[in-house]
């Protein structure tokens, strides 16, 4: 009796706790581990923060993947030979550059979600608010920064590919 007595309270008392318990405003949170462009391209020194992430960016063409720079810069090329089998396939260039590359479709991968849109990021941004510079010539060094890596990766993507489609500007949707 007495424990259908304390069943019967604490069945009540958790009832109460799942519909009362929380309000909607409770349930609201800031995440604080990601952050946009908009959050963090306020000031100059956000801006330098950026451009360091296009930095890194830059430097994985040397990383993205095993072997995909030997591969797709000395071992396809004449500028460098091979010396393992395992490079042999990569001497003819029309079984080697086909859709179906895995380092080929790595490069352009990292041009297009690394590279590019971080380079046209900031040049949209710094443009955008163009209220925040102490001087021009801040401005000017960093807007020249993200246009270099931009010109520099499309230069690469035109020696690897041809024409390839130019993205100037920064999209919110897929």
């Amino acid at each position: 009796m007495k424990n259908s007595k304390y069943m019967k309270r604490i069945l009540i008392l958790l009832t109460g706790l799942i519909f009362w318990g929380c309000q909607k405003d409770e349930l609201k949170e800031t995440p604080l581990s990601n952050l946009s462009a908009e959050q963090i391209l306020t000031s100059p020194n956000g801006f330098r923060m950026y451009l360091t992430g296009l930095y890194a960016a830059s430097r994985e063409e040397m990383s993205m993947g095993d072997n995909t720079y030997f591969a797709l810069n000395f071992a396809y090329t004449d500028i460098g030979a091979d010396a393992g089998v395992e490079y042999i396939g990569l001497r003819n260039y029309q079984t080697t550059y086909t859709p179906t590359n895995a380092n080929l479709n790595t490069l352009w991968n990292w041009a297009y979600t690394a590279m590019i849109v971080r380079a046209n990021t900031l040049l949209h941004y710094g443009e955008a608010h163009s209220d925040i510079w102490t001087s021009e010539k801040e401005k000017n060094q960093i807007m020249a920064e993200a246009r270099f890596f931009r010109a520099y990766t499309y230069n690469l993507l035109v020696n690897s590919f041809g024409g390839v489609p130019i993205v100037d500007d920064i999209t919110n949707t897929p």
